[in-house]
């Protein structure tokens, strides 16, 4: 003879409803250290709701877009990571050109931002050699470099970006977003690359 508390039929099918379906959990707060929880429906698959999403302010982040960057000035670095880190993921940083391309083919960021003038090997041969191997990444060029033959070097290449550094935090959170949607940006202090 069972000796437990009775459970109503109609309780269970209350609770095995909502346990069925992740919908009904969208409002959830995570609890403790849990990150995620797996729920199981009617068929096969396995349904996984995550129960811990990035935030900035009030905005929930999803699938946030990936940037690896690159500079061989570590405080600037660390610098950058700082600003992109509150609205995109950072796949990783490297010091020099070479690491640059090795970073690029193991993390397929969604966009790369890498100063211009770097040690081993430069941005601008780095850019070419990810973009040669068929990596369609975007990249964005950092420099302090504000001749437009620089520039335009940059984006014959395929760069789609060129950001002057003395103006990087203001600027470099705009070039990302354009170039992420598919627009080139050039700092705006360099003359307009009309010639040649």
């Amino acid at each position: 003879m069972r000796t437990g508390p009775r459970v109503l039929p109609s309780r269970i099918n209350a609770v095995r409803s909502l346990t069925l379906n992740p919908a009904n959990l969208a409002d959830a707060e995570p609890q403790g250290p849990v990150n995620a929880r797996c729920f199981r429906d009617p068929g096969p698959r396995l349904v996984r709701r995550s129960l811990n999403p990035s935030h900035v302010g009030d905005r929930v982040l999803v699938n946030r877009k990936r940037i690896l960057l690159a500079d061989d000035h570590r405080e600037f670095l660390v610098s950058i990571s700082k600003i992109l880190s509150e609205q995109y993921e950072i796949a990783g940083t490297v010091r020099d050109g070479a690491a640059l391309v090795n970073a690029a083919q193991s993390t397929r960021p969604d966009l790369i931002v890498s100063d211009l003038s770097m040690p081993v090997m430069n941005g601008l041969h780095a850019a070419a050699k990810i973009l040669e191997a068929g990596l369609s990444i975007p990249i964005i060029l950092l420099t302090v470099e504000s001749s437009p033959s620089y520039a335009r070097k940059a984006l014959s290449i395929g760069a789609m970006g060129y950001v002057l550094k003395t103006y990087a935090s203001e600027q470099l959170p705009i070039a990302v977003a354009e170039v992420l949607a598919g627009r080139i940006y050039v700092s705006p202090q360099i003359p307009l690359l009309i010639s040649a």
